[in-house]
């Protein structure tokens, strides 16, 4: 046993032993049997602290030196006593990680000991730590010290070795297969080995060696490196090696083991809190000016506010804190918001956790790349992501508070800690419910490596059933009447086991319907920003399938953009697929690394970039910042107004954007039409007149005929009109706005007395022209001579009349609205006499010079009485 040991080792020492004399580093595969004897798993196990030693600058690093068995070591090319040790507690040690002991001296002294060459007095320094038997590559290191070290287990071996064979890399023993040193010569002087006689001998000493149970030998053990951990060229003429087995080492800044002591924490932490800085500002700026178009930031405010204070009920929708979506990261929030005010409170925190989410993604680029410039790109390539930049600063969504989490997980199990990493993902998914279903694919991609499998498949199923629970047990009995269920899949069914049903009976119809161009292409657009790296890794990209299915299905218009919301969840696993995908780049053109790293940070600084234009909203490089959004209008002083004076223990309801400012109070719901709740005030906008000044869909446009509708509700009355916002109060007298303005007023000089009939419904009292800043001021008196319509709108024409089908239309008209759009008509009583007034784009010489017309509308565009003439001619 001891002398067939011996050959292997002379074999493998003539090749090794030289290469770790002149590279300054030396590599051993060890692997041990389990104590039942069984096959150890292919690769080993997450080796880690891999020693070091640097004999070309002389200078050794945490090298273990001195020990009792130093002295009874041999030269391994004497053959002698291997010494690999017997069963039981004498085996051999199965971790030999920064071992300091007598193994360690012990398998120092028969591996790198002088043998046939004459190494100097520092023979390939001093190792501590994990030792294996590996094949010899003679390619290129970078720098003279730098040494690197990567660990990574192969799950296929057996593949690998048939690839290797087909390579000429490695040849079939019979029997046993040998434990080999490969030996090239590449740019100076080197180890040549024409004949493959080196490799020979060391495979061929096996061959019928029966290996005690310390040691598993065979090319089946053989593991490889790490796909993106490649090495990268040497200086000109500097003879090195790589070690291919469970350890790699490199001279190059790549595939660094201790990339994590070298992270610049400072810089990265900074370029976060900039970034954080930016868009808590974006954000707070969009809400101080009431610029937050939809209502989730109302939603979510008015959770964290009732949890804070005991209510978990949600009046906007109707359900409790469980119904709509589960988030339990609200309570805590809430909390905190008893102290500072919650809308500020969530922006900023929101904003400070989507960019802190950059940070382990800049370690495992770091990491996975070892590049000094890889934690930093990975960074700008995160926060250049579309998805990244709307959600920070618009808004308010727990998903949001997820990446954080999230990432931290991912970072975890790049560090091969899976059992914190499924902790984050516990944390995770107290964000929203449909985050567990991430998080129960991100087991399964865990489980795909093979250590990890257990724990994989273990989350795989606890966050699959509890996602299962919510959505087919909770969540049945606490969803709202109308929601976003309805809203994105009410197509696919009425509650979620019925959309499951319908997606389970009819695969064919559901696929029809994905096959639509803006669905075909959202995937590759998700992509677009990292340059389509994931799909050259994409075994982390495997957890983003869940938010990716979900929003395939929603029929929501803004599902499927890459820069809404619903694509949040899928951004970390897509940047940690890029990563693994840009490093793979790197291992594949492992000689000219740097090369393509350049060319991969190229390609993902332009695509960051561009999408970044074309969806992005980072000011000067988004193509959707609006500055507009951000800055106060006449809008601000209205609200501001309309805030100070609404009681903060009064119910209110409004336009979508209002309620964020008015979520700090116990009733307060979205506007509907009728109301279904009776709310103390209700503000209603009338910002679209500015869309239709002067037009007949002034009268027509949907927001109008909703705004006409609230005003006719006997329940409220107008309070008090700020700006273009109306205010109506709950049992307030309907004409009591309108007194002194439209009814009971006094005489008004700027009015002189006419009589013209317009039909039976309508006389025109007087009218009155007077020059205003941009035309001219016309006031018109007029009297009800029976019940007007609600719908009733007016026509002021002039100009030169010409032929229109049956009639003559002057050559200018403007439609307005009666009282200003504030005063119902079917409020006026008969015989009353009624003041509106108007503004037009005309000086009062042009009015005049051909003559002033006027006539009465319904909402169509049809005369108020059909027996009654299109226009009548006011007199001069």
């Amino acid at each position: 046993m001891g002398s067939s040991i011996g050959r292997v080792l002379a074999a493998f020492t003539e090749g090794a032993v030289e290469c770790a004399r002149r590279c300054g580093h030396l590599g051993v595969v060890y692997q041990q049997r389990a104590d039942d004897g069984t096959r150890p798993r292919s690769g080993g196990a997450d080796f880690t602290g891999v020693g070091e030693g640097d004999a070309p600058d002389g200078h050794h690093r945490a090298i273990a030196r001195g020990g009792a068995e130093r002295a009874q070591r041999g030269e391994a090319h004497h053959r002698g006593g291997v010494g690999l040790r017997r069963r039981g507690e004498h085996r051999t040690h199965g971790d030999v990680v920064r071992v300091r002991g007598e193994r360690g001296d012990e398998l120092r002294g028969r591996v790198a000991g002088h043998a046939d060459l004459e190494t100097g007095r520092d023979p390939a320094g001093e190792l501590e730590g994990e030792v294996v038997l590996a094949e010899v590559h003679a390619i290129g290191g970078r720098e003279p010290g730098d040494v690197r070290a990567v660990v990574e287990e192969e799950g296929h071996p057996r593949v690998d070795a048939e690839r290797a064979q087909r390579r000429g890399e490695a040849e079939q023993v019979a029997g046993a297969h040998g434990l080999g040193a490969e030996l090239q010569r590449r740019e100076g002087p080197g180890i040549e080995d024409p004949t493959g006689e080196v490799q020979g001998r060391a495979r061929g000493a096996l061959e019928g060696v029966d290996i005690e149970d310390g040691v598993q030998a065979g090319l089946h053990g053989r593991c490889r490196i790490a796909p993106g951990r490649g090495c990268c060229q040497a200086p000109r003429g500097a003879p090195t090696c790589t070690l291919h087995g469970v350890v790699r080492y490199c001279r190059s800044p790549l595939n660094d083991p201790r990339a994590d002591e070298r992270f610049p924490w400072r810089a990265v932490s900074n370029l976060s809190l900039a970034a954080a800085v930016l868009f808590a500002a974006m954000a707070l700026s969009r809400f101080r000016t009431w610029h937050n178009d939809t209502f989730d930031l109302a939603f979510y405010a008015r959770l964290v506010w009732g949890a804070g204070h005991g209510d978990l009920w949600n009046p906007l929708v109707g359900a409790p804190l469980w119904g709509l979506h589960l988030s339990l990261i609200l309570i805590p929030l809430g909390l905190l918001g008893r102290l500072v005010s919650v809308v500020p409170l969530l922006l900023v925190v929101q904003a400070a956790a989507v960019a802190a989410a950059g940070i382990p993604l800049a370690r495992i680029a770091s990491r996975r790349i070892g590049h000094p410039a890889a934690p930093y790109l990975a960074l700008f390539v995160y926060l250049l992501f579309p998805t990244i930049g709307s959600i920070a600063s618009y808004e308010f969504h727990p998903s949001s508070l997820a990446l954080l989490p999230l990432c931290i997980a991912l970072d975890f199990f790049d560090q091969r800690r899976a059992v914190a990493g499924v902790v984050a993902l516990g944390l995770a998914t107290l964000c929203r419910e449909d985050v567990a279903l991430c998080a129960a694919l991100t087991g399964l991609a865990l489980a795909l490596h093979r250590p990890h499998r257990a724990l994989g498949l273990a989350a795989f199923v606890g966050f699959t059933a509890w996602f299962a629970v919510y959505l087919f047990v909770i969540a049945p009995h606490y969803l709202p009447r109308t929601g976003s269920l309805q809203l994105h899949y009410g197509h696919l069914g009425s509650s979620p086991t019925a959309i499951l049903v319908q997606l389970l009976r009819h695969p064919v119809a559901t696929l029809r319907e994905l096959a639509t161009p803006v669905r075909l292409l959202y995937v590759p657009r998700l992509l677009a920003p990292v340059a389509l790296l994931p799909l050259l890794r994409p075994r982390w990209f495997l957890p983003a399938l869940a938010p990716i299915g979900i929003n395939l299905l929603s029929q929501f218009p803004t599902a499927v953009q890459v820069h809404s919301h619903y694509s949040t969840l899928a951004v970390p696993f897509i940047l940690v697929s890029a990563i693994h995908g840009a490093a793979w780049i790197m291992a594949v053109g492992a000689l000219q690394a740097e090369r393509y790293g350049l060319l991969v940070a190229t390609a993902v600084t332009v695509a960051g970039l561009t999408t970044q234009h074309r969806a992005g909203v980072i000011p000067v490089l988004g193509g959707r910042f609006n500055r507009a959004e951000h800055r106060a209008d006449e809008r601000q002083p209205a609200l501001d107004a309309i805030a100070a004076i609404i009681p903060p223990d009064a119910s209110y309801t409004g336009p979508d954007y209002t309620l964020a400012h008015f979520a700090e109070r116990t009733r307060i719901f979205r506007f509907k039409q009728p109301p279904d709740r009776a709310a103390d005030y209700i503000v209603l906008s009338t910002e679209h007149r500015d869309r239709y000044t002067g037009t007949q869909e002034l009268w027509r446009n949907t927001e109008e005929v909703t705004v006409r509708n609230a005003l006719d509700w006997r329940r409220y009355g107008v309070w008090t009109v700020l700006g273009d916002y109306i205010v109506m109060r709950q049992h307030w007298p309907g004409r009591t706005y309108a007194r002194g303005r439209y009814v009971e007023f006094d005489p008004d000089p700027r009015v002189h007395a006419a009589h013209v009939e317009i039909g039976r419904a309508l006389t025109v009292a007087g009218y009155g022209v007077t020059r205003a800043a941009h035309g001219s001021h016309v006031t018109l008196l007029l009297v009800a001579n029976e019940p007007w319509p609600f719908d009733l709108g007016f026509e002021l024409a002039w100009g030169p009349m010409h032929p229109v089908a049956d009639r003559q239309d002057p050559a200018r008209t403007y439609a307005f609205l009666p009282y200003d759009g504030v005063f119902m008509p079917t409020m006026v009583r008969p015989g009353e006499v009624t003041r509106t007034e108007v503004d037009l784009p005309a000086s009062p010489e042009e009015l005049l010079a051909h003559g002033l017309w006027f006539g009465p509308r319904r909402i169509d565009g049809s005369r108020l009485e059909a027996a009654s003439a299109h226009w009548t001619r006011l007199p001069e």
